[in-house]
């Protein structure tokens, strides 16, 4: 029985296919603003949850509409 294999390329880093790599972006862009790194870290979290919690549709809704063809 023969088997068949099929290859695919993909980029090592490829930002543009993983929607997550935009938040991480709006997170730090956040955190630049302090310049103290104890209280940068402190704030981490709480400024992660707001950016995620405000943008996490408008990511998707841009990966799908980028990377997805919708079909009417």
């Amino acid at each position: 029985m023969a088997r068949r294999c099929i290859s695919s390329f993909f980029l090592h880093y490829s930002p543009d296919l993983n929607p997550i790599e935009f938040s991480w972006k709006d997170i730090k862009k956040e955190l630049s603003s302090w310049l103290d790194f104890d209280i940068m870290v402190e704030n981490a979290v709480p400024v992660a949850m707001e950016v995620f919690k405000k943008r996490k549709m408008n990511y998707s809704r841009n990966w799908m509409a980028k990377f997805i063809e919708v079909k009417s």
